[in-house]
């Protein structure tokens, strides 16, 4: 039986974006559902949300937009998936109206041990400072008291600051010194302040931020190095949990996904050692090469230049960047083969591939035969 599901996200930040991407892939993999967006930042969002509430079998909901809808979603036992974890309250509150619920979010925890190893390995530096939440979140606690935590195992002290104090503090800072803040745009306000006091990004100050918005991290200058998170991953796993919810497979979860990686650029370093680089490279070409992401693409995501990129590639691996994308893809296109019945000509879109007559020239450049005849050997 096709299901409505009530999807309700701020999609101001490309975190949230990807999140929802998530979970319109498991729509596309599940393909029962109807998806009800209503955007939290819209100021009327609220009476959308009355007029849909009836009509849903279950709701997906970001923690502000949940503390925000609580009284209305109570008002109902439609099961329902919280996307970060919310205040003790409100976990109290759904326990007690016996709905079926989960939360699924980012272990913030290891967000913060992950940034305590990475900056501990980029030197000694006179002051370590975390830049908390001006809102005070839960989640940008748990980072500080962890990144803190952390760095004292290593036997550096850690000052959690907010943003008005870190700015009145800093002439008394001594430098360099190494800062993590609980997300990408504080990052940025860092950036200006420290630009203001004529301090010096990365030669006095490294900042490292949270979240990987790319379209942020690679328009400052310097581009900004950000711990990426698996927000995608959160938002299939939402979808995920809400479908076992609606069949009535289970009644409550607590799933945290631990951070990615660190996106390391310039804001941390002058210049990627050339293993480094291609480390990442190589981790952006496994996430997003079957997609058809181009060597243009790679090069901009690690915030170095294109002709640079392609010769470090060239020689920590002896081969060159495109070929790689291509061989990526090329995998990509015979699983698909192996494992779908999708056409040949949808598989070179999905792929990334020009058209379907690209895709033959390289396939049978590889394999000898054309994408067809290949799906057909394997039967």
């Amino acid at each position: 039986m096709r299901k409505t599901v009530l999807v309700v996200l701020g999609l101001s930040y490309q975190s949230a974006r990807e999140q929802l991407a998530g979970i319109y892939h498991f729509q596309q993999m599940q393909g029962d559902w109807d998806i009800c967006l209503i955007t939290s930042n819209d100021p009327h969002f609220q009476p959308a949300i009355l007029q849909s509430i009836s009509n849903v079998d279950g709701a997906i909901v970001k923690i502000g937009s949940a503390l925000d809808m609580s009284p209305i979603l109570q008002s109902k036992r439609l099961p329902l998936v919280i996307l970060e974890k919310p205040p003790r309250e409100q976990i109290i509150a759904l326990e007690k109206s016996n709905r079926p619920f989960a939360v699924i979010g980012i272990d913030n925890a290891k967000v913060g041990a992950m940034a305590a190893e990475y900056l501990s390995h980029l030197g000694n530096f006179a002051n370590y400072l975390f830049i908390h939440d001006p809102n005070d979140n839960e989640w940008s606690r748990l980072r500080g008291s962890s990144f803190k935590n952390a760095m004292r195992k290593r036997r550096h002290r850690v000052k959690i600051l907010t943003l008005e104090d870190f700015e009145r503090k800093l002439p008394t800072l001594e430098t360099p010194m190494a800062i993590f803040t609980a997300f990408d745009l504080l990052s940025t306000n860092v950036m200006n302040i420290c630009r203001k006091t004529s301090l010096s990004i990365p030669n006095d100050v490294v900042i490292l931020g949270v979240d990987n918005d790319s379209a942020l991290c690679e328009s400052v200058n310097p581009t900004l190095s950000s711990i990426r998170l698996a927000h995608e991953d959160l938002g299939y796993s939402a979808a995920k949990a809400l479908d076992a919810l609606m069949a009535g497979t289970r009644t409550r979860t607590n799933e945290e996904l631990p951070p990615l990686d660190v996106i390391v650029r310039s804001s941390t370093t002058h210049l990627p050692p050339a293993r480094l680089l291609v480390d990442r490279a190589m981790r952006i070409i496994e996430d997003h090469g079957p997609k058809g992401i181009r060597v243009t693409d790679v090069a901009r995501k690690l915030g170095v230049s294109t002709s640079l990129l392609k010769l470090r590639f060239h020689q920590s691996r002896n081969c060159s960047l495109r070929d790689t994308l291509i061989t990526t893809r090329l995998d990509e296109v015979t699983r698909l083969l192996k494992t779908s019945d999708y056409p040949v000509g949808q598989i070179a879109k999905m792929c990334g591939f020009s058209s379907p007559v690209v895709l033959n020239h390289l396939f049978k450049k590889k394999f000898g035969t054309s994408p067809s005849r290949w799906r057909k050997s394997r039967k």
